[in-house]
């Protein structure tokens, strides 16, 4: 009965010692992700700007972690009128986690997306509808 009782322990410990390595590998990539992410500042507003077909401005990027998933942060995120340069969508923060699911079949789904204190444009159209300044 006892031999049961090491066995039993010795495999609990190697679990959680297994656990805590993988939780701290993770927990430095994306530490590791957040100090090369300014880097890639331009290239993704260039995407979102091919995307959506406006002009993208953005602030900051880095990475966290929110709810226990790796997070893309973009600050001071501002969509801009192509005819005249002025900003028609500003966000303050986007907070983009990632699902795990997705990540661990190695895709790059989020799991949400979170826009804080987000300011529009908003105009009368020559139809009597309202709509976004700047956006068709």
């Amino acid at each position: 009965m006892q031999r049961w009782k090491k066995r039993a322990w010795t495999t609990s410990l190697i679990s959680a010692s297994v656990l805590l390595i993988i939780a701290a590998v993770l927990m430095g990539t994306v530490r590791l992700v957040d100090l090369l992410a300014p880097r890639y500042r331009q290239d993704i507003a260039n995407r979102v700007t091919e995307a959506i077909e406006q002009p993208v401005q953005v602030g900051r990027i880095g990475m966290s972690w929110r709810k226990l998933r790796p997070t893309v942060d973009l600050d001071d995120v501002v969509v801009l009128d192509p005819d005249n340069g002025l900003p028609v969508f500003k966000v303050r923060e986007i907070h983009v986690p990632f699902s795990w699911t997705a990540l661990f079949r190695g895709r790059f789904e989020p799991a949400e997306v979170v826009l804080k204190e987000m300011a529009v444009t908003l105009e009368w159209r020559g139809d009597g509808s309202l709509g976004v300044q700047g956006i068709e």
